[in-house]
Parts: structure tokens; sequence; C-alpha cells
């Protein structure tokens, strides 16, 4: 009975929780080269806004399949055996957008290349994220999710500032050869993970029996279907900023200052505020904190919105936008890491995952298609109103179905 249980002991090895922000970054450096280096590279080329939206929903897009990706992780391979193979995957589809011209002819390609890369991305945060599940306790979790969303943000800035900085002073080919090659370096901390094999001695149909009752338990749950509701909304998503570097002329920023502020200086102000919304996290349920967090960003996007077209006050508010977007992406991946248990992590984890990228695609479409229209104080106003009525109806239904109300409801 020692021996095995030893033996368990050895197949569960946790990182340390500064090491998320390196493998949180690979799915922000391939997000982050699409939005912010391609999409400046290309709106100098000539390609409209709404094909630039269009490339950046394609590399967004993955992120609502993840519910796809995760039993298969979990009736498979192990977390670290599937991250490490879907960063190198990752790393190659980034290094070939520096072999195409970039084009009006090579749209259809390009977009072959943003989705291939926001597969492989979020395959790895689905890996990610049921080796933290595996590997650490609950209470936990919401300091990691501050490191995880933290490395995510400098990932975008990363792959946005020093991806767009390379593009413009050395060429698209080495920034995207860049690029890759950082993230094949940020998958180096999954080696030093161990968790349990997945399915252990079990038949392969109990185990599936078993992935489809904890969902069917999630939803069936007063906590599952708030967490449920409060990925789904469309709180604290900041997907405007990543359509910035294609209207920072609005603002008369120059290439360099769009790079630097929307890249590195962006991902860099995001971290503090991961970390914040992290702590927060770990005092306050995490469902509160998102809704909280959405009015704070939708009132950093009005300030934005209402404020001076100078390079300063692009600067300002974009940094400022970032730090709250921060604390707004740390606290969904709370309610998501809150949501996991040991069994399948995978699939409830992809599940939520998915859930919370479904208003993120859905918006970026929406903003590409307001920005035509109305300018980019439009797209900020828009996304500001959803933010704030997103809030409101989350902090109804949570009052609505508090724990007393709900018991009551059962006796009935």
């Amino acid at each position: 009975m020692r021996a095995d249980a030893d033996a368990h002991e050895i197949e569960r090895r946790p990182i340390a929780p500064p090491l998320y922000l390196f493998t949180g970054s690979l799915a922000g450096s391939t997000q982050g080269f699409v939005t912010v280096t391609l999409g400046f590279v290309l709106a100098q080329r000539g390609f409209t806004s709404v094909a630039i939206a269009g490339l950046v929903g394609l590399r967004l897009l993955p992120e609502t399949w993840r519910v796809v990706f995760g039993p298969v992780l979990d009736l498979s391979l192990t977390p670290r055996i599937w991250f490490m193979l879907s960063a190198l995957a990752a790393a190659a589809c980034t290094g070939l957008l520096g072999f195409l011209p970039l084009q009006s002819a090579d749209t259809a390609l390009l977009g072959l290349l943003a989705l291939a890369m926001g597969i492989f991305s979020n395959i790895c945060i689905v890996a990610q994220t049921a080796g933290i599940a595996a590997t650490t306790a609950p209470h936990e979790r919401g300091r990691i999710a501050g490191w995880t969303s933290g490395g995510n943000l400098a990932g975008v800035g990363i792959g946005g500032g020093i991806g767009l900085w390379t593009a413009t002073h050395v060429g698209t080919s080495v920034s995207a050869l860049v690029i890759a090659g950082w993230c094949v370096l940020c998958a180096w901390p999954m080696l030093l993970i161990r968790t349990p094999r997945a399915c252990s001695a079990k038949p392969l149909p109990v185990v599936a029996r078993g992935l489809a009752d904890e969902v069917v338990a999630l939803a069936s749950s007063r906590r599952g279907m708030l967490t449920i509701l409060s990925v789904t909304l469309p709180m604290g998503l900041g997907a405007f900023l990543g359509l910035l570097p294609s209207i920072s002329g609005d603002w008369h920023a120059s290439a360099d200052l769009t790079a630097s502020t929307t890249g590195v200086l962006a991902g860099l102000a995001s971290v503090p505020g991961c970390l914040l919304g992290g702590a927060l996290c770990h005092r306050r349920p995490p469902q509160m904190m998102l809704a909280a967090s959405s009015v704070a960003c939708a009132l950093g996007e009005i300030m934005m919105a209402l404020g001076p077209r100078t390079p300063l006050a692009f600067v300002l508010f974009t940094l400022l936008n970032n730090v709250l977007v921060g604390v707004s992406y740390a606290t969904v991946s709370a309610v998501v890491y809150a949501g996991l248990r040991e069994r399948a992590s995978g699939t409830i984890g992809a599940l939520l995952g998915s859930l919370s990228n479904v208003p993120v695609v859905a918006m970026t479409f929406t903003l590409g298609f307001v920005g035509e229209r109305a300018g980019a104080a439009g797209m900020m106003a828009t996304e500001a109103m959803m933010g704030v009525t997103a809030a409101l109806i989350y902090g109804a239904m949570a009052w609505l179905w508090r724990p007393r109300a709900a018991e009551a409801l059962a006796a009935a």
C-alpha cells in the first residue's frame, strides 16, 4: 500500500506558479502576432478593416471549440505530451506566415494558418488547465489564474509588440520566425509537470460515461449554472484592444508607437492587472469579481472614446485599459479553475473555456462592422454598453438565485 501511494505521488508534480507566465504566453503570442502585427501590416497594405477583423476572428474562433479538445485530452495522452506537440505545431504555423507575400490573393491561406494557430494554441490551454487541476488544490488556483492570465496577455504584447517592431524594421519573415521561436521557448516548463495517466485502467466506455456525468453535474447545480452564465455573458472582454492597431491612425500614432504601446507595453501593463485579479479572486467569489471588473473595463473604454485623439492619449488609455482587462481575464480564469475537479478536468475546463470565448469572437466580428460605420468611438461605446448590461444581468440572476431562494425552490 505504501509503495502504491508513493508511486501515485510521483505521478503528480506541479510546476511553480510563476512558470505559468511562460506556458500562458504561448497562446497569447500567436494571438498578438495575428491581431497586432498582421493587423497593422495588412492595414498598411490596403486590407479593409472587415478583412482584418475576419482574420482576427479566425484566430479566435477555436477558442469556442475547446469543448471538443477537452474529452480527447481526458481520454488519451497526458497534458504534458499534448502541450508539447501542440506548441511545436503552433510554432510551425506561425513560422509559415513569414513565407507569404501578404497580398490580397493570400487571404484564404492567411485565414487557414490563423485558424490552425488558434486550434493548436487552444489545445495548449486545455492541456495547461488539465495539468493545473491534477496538480494543485482548489484554494491555490485563484493566484495561479493571475499568473496564467498574465502570461497570456503578456504574450499578446510580445507577439504583437516585438512582432510588429521586427516586421517594420527587419521584415515580416523575420518577425514570424522570431515569434515561432518564442512559442517553442514558452513550452519548456511543461516538461517539468507530472500528472496521472489519462483513463487509468478503466475501459474507455466507462471513462466516457464518467465525463458525461461530470458535465451533467456541472450544468444541473446552482453554482455550475452561475459559473456557465458568468463566462458566457460579454463581461470584461476588451475585444476592441485587438483591433487598436488597425485604427491607431485616429490618434495619429506612428508605427513604432503603435508597436510599443499595443505590444510590449500593453503586455507589461496587463501583468499587474492579472496578478491583482488573481489576488482578488483568492479572497472573493470570482464570478462577482468578474462582474465588477466588467464595469471597470466599460469605464476605461468610455474614457478612451471620449478622450483626446493624440498620441499621448493613445498610450495612456491603451495601457489603462490593458490593466483593467488584465484584472478581468484573471477573474475569468479563476472562474474556470474554480469549477474544475480532477476527474474530467480537461472536459470541464474546455467546456467553460469554449463558452467564455464565444462572446469574445462574437464581439470581435461585431466591432469590425461597427467600426466601418461608427469609427473607433462607436466600437468602444458598443462594447462598454454591452459589458455593463451583462454585469447587471449577472448580478440580478445571482441575487434572484441566491442559496435560500434556490433551497425554497427545491423544496417546492
